[in-house]
């Protein structure tokens, strides 16, 4: 589940241009015009995070546990959304997040990582338990004692007191590769990060099949 922001919103547009696409079922937006990183290296920086789609995690992937089907989460979703108010998340800024070029909070507020521990804890019961092969591969980025037990717990290592919100746009990158794309996105990003970003929707976002991107197939208004 998503905090994805609208793309007819100015930062929506302007994620949906850096990316290549909207998380929506949108047409396809103008490209952007990026002085210091050119299109066909923008197209391959921004692979990954196109595949996902323009968003902040509140509870990760997963697959449906064999008690689960969509209607469930949907409805979870839904009732979760209703006795939740609305996350002023504040101003955003362009940053690297573990090599990551991302969009993160000035100053995230302690109701953000409650909505996303909520998230995480209360759609729990729909995902299907993390097999050996994935926490395998999970293992592999060298977690800390405690992401080791989330991972167990959650299927994810980077939830509850892990949690750190942003907004990813590009791939991880190399070494030497980041200090122009991050020069680049924060001239791109520069005329939405005066603006302050609040979450009052959760977005039920799922990907058709095996490598095709995801979207949002509903959008839940907080509060």
């Amino acid at each position: 589940m998503y905090a994805a922001p609208r793309g007819a919103t100015q930062l929506g547009e302007h994620a949906a241009r850096w990316l290549g696409r909207h998380i929506d079922p949108l047409p396809a937006p103008a490209p952007a015009e990026i002085e210091r990183v050119e299109s066909g290296r923008l197209w391959e920086l921004t692979r990954e995070p196109r595949l996902y789609g323009f968003h902040g995690t509140l509870k990760p992937p997963f697959h449906l546990a064999p008690s689960s089907d969509v209607d469930a989460v949907h409805a979870t979703v839904a009732g979760l959304a209703a006795v939740r108010a609305p996350v002023a998340v504040g101003r955003l800024r362009v940053d690297v997040v573990d090599r990551f070029v991302a969009l993160v909070p000035d100053d995230p507020p302690d109701a953000l990582a409650d909505l996303a521990a909520a998230c995480v804890t209360e759609l729990d019961p729909h995902r299907r338990p993390a097999d050996e092969l994935e926490l395998t591969r999970r293992r592999r980025a060298g977690l800390s004692e405690r992401q080791g037990e989330l991972l167990l717990a959650w299927g994810y290592p980077y939830v509850l007191d892990e949690f750190r919100f942003h907004l990813t746009l590009t791939r991880r990158l190399e070494a030497g590769e980041a200090d122009d794309v991050l020069a680049a996105a924060r001239t791109w990003f520069e005329p939405v990060e005066s603006e302050p970003y609040v979450i009052d929707e959760l977005c039920v976002v799922e990907q058709p099949a095996p490598g095709e991107p995801f979207v949002v197939t509903a959008r839940h208004p907080l509060g």
